[in-house]
């Protein structure tokens, strides 16, 4: 779509079928008026400092304007303008691009972005749930039932070391081993457990689980 304006008065001096066909107007409403007296813009008053601007920089390109088709429906255009002579004659030439369609389309593609975004959150979230209702359940098992069995067996050891008899000093010996290693599976159990849920987390929310792990972790490594 193209259109030549007289660059001293800003009138229309040309226009193209296509531009006719493109925004509805006659060419009767288009020549001898001023760009910013056309309906397509009137009540746009950058189109005058537009115009202004084409003069000085001779070139100019705005990337999405919004006019109105005679049928008063909005139309979203590129512009791209030139200015130059012709036999000492300054000539502004304006070309329209129709974006009313890309610009929909980019619309639906950022909205259909936005939506996959959101539902990655919504999955990412419900991963992440389902990761720490399986940890929950993993610590319980741990703690309820392996810690509790062993903690069994330990007892059951005890009755059993009290009535070995006294002259059997290796059996006891052997028992007394057999407890110590017991002892330390309870604890690498119950570390486990806490690992994968801390109590604290339940119990007494986020910042004092932090404050309870960063002092666990200093006894550690000083």
């Amino acid at each position: 779509v193209l259109l030549l304006l007289n660059a001293s008065t800003g009138e229309i001096v040309d226009v193209n079928p296509l531009n006719i066909d493109f925004l509805g107007y006659s060419l009767g409403e288009f020549k001898g008026k001023k760009i910013w007296q056309l309906d397509a813009v009137k009540g746009k008053p950058e189109a005058v400092k537009a115009f202004h601007e084409i003069l000085t920089k001779e070139y100019a390109r705005y990337p999405e304007i919004e006019l109105l088709s005679r049928n008063q429906n909005p139309v979203t255009v590129e512009l791209l303008t030139t200015a130059y002579s012709i036999d000492k004659h300054k000539i502004v030439q304006c070309h329209f691009w129709d974006i009313t369609e890309r610009k929909l389309l980019l619309q639906e593609i950022n909205h259909a972005s936005k939506q996959r975004a959101e539902d990655l959150k919504i999955f990412a979230n419900s991963i992440q749930l389902a990761q720490e209702e399986e940890r929950k359940r993993i610590s319980r098992e741990l703690h309820d039932d392996i810690c509790q069995r062993l903690t069994a067996l330990k007892f059951h050891i005890d009755i059993f070391e009290d009535s070995v008899q006294e002259e059997k000093k290796i059996s006891v010996r052997r028992l007394k081993l057999v407890k110590k290693e017991i002892n330390n599976l309870i604890g690498e159990v119950r570390t486990i457990s806490s690992n994968l849920r801390p109590s604290a987390l339940d119990h007494f929310g986020l910042v004092t689980a932090i404050r309870l792990l960063c002092s666990e972790f200093e006894k550690l490594y000083k």
